[in-house]
């Protein structure tokens, strides 16, 4: 009778701090979603911000949030670019873009390195699968590998018809795109400029959070949801 009456009291002292515990994550976790939500609803500190929704949605993210840092004469005097308006800037960008060193070496190595593989059933088929990163230059890929002019004496036709792709308003930007001009905006501008990346809101707005002020004025967040660029 003893040992049964020990041994209840060792599982309702159990019971109870399992009890304790839960309620202790309760409260803990419940904390954590209130601080973040403290930090997600300061729309006047940190917020998404709208751009141009016609296919110019990252160019338009460089502009604003530029514009808003007071960096945009910085950039565009240092690349001769058209201030304008946006649209002349975003025209101007990308010209300048299509026809920067780091934009045909990559669009080359990509070139040479369809020659090499054309024959290449895997390679081939994975190609396929990430064709959708190169956004509208990818129309360019596909004619080439249908027409079957992975081949060295194209590689200029190839380049040309790239360049009149990024340069044409309105046109989506892809993976080498947006590598290229994120390497022009860290090494061209006069103020050390810092770029980061997201492709979720609350991460985005969490990480933005934790900068000080001063290292906020020359820190671009873009944010890439849904295939649309925003920026905080």
């Amino acid at each position: 009778m003893f040992l049964y009456i020990i041994l209840l009291s060792i599982f309702f002292f159990n019971i109870l701090f399992i009890f304790t515990l839960f309620l202790e994550f309760k409260w803990t976790k419940g904390k954590l979603e209130e601080n973040l939500l403290d930090i997600l609803e300061q729309p006047t500190k940190i917020r998404q911000k709208p751009t141009l929704q016609d296919g110019n949605c990252f160019y338009s993210a460089i502009y604003r949030s530029l514009l808003e840092k007071d960096l945009i004469d910085e950039l565009a005097n240092k690349l001769s670019l058209n201030l304008y308006n946006e649209n002349s800037f975003i025209l101007s960008l990308r010209n300048f873009l299509s026809t920067h060193p780091s934009f045909i070496r990559s669009y080359q190595d990509l070139f040479y390195n369809m020659v090499l593989n054309f024959e290449d059933k895997e390679f081939i088929e994975t190609f396929k699968y990430i064709l959708f990163d190169f956004a509208d230059t990818r129309y360019v890929l596909i004619k080439f590998y249908r027409e079957n002019k992975f081949k060295n004496e194209y590689l200029n036709e190839f380049i040309e018809d790239i360049q009149k792709v990024v340069q044409t308003d309105g046109t989506f930007v892809g993976e080498i795109e947006v590598s290229v001009l994120l390497e022009i905006l860290k090494e061209s501008s006069i103020s050390k400029i810092d770029v980061s990346i997201f492709h979720n809101k609350e991460k985005a707005i969490l990480f933005a959070s934790n900068k000080s002020d001063e290292e906020k004025s020359n820190l671009l967040i873009f944010l890439l949801e849904n295939e649309h660029w925003t920026y905080l």
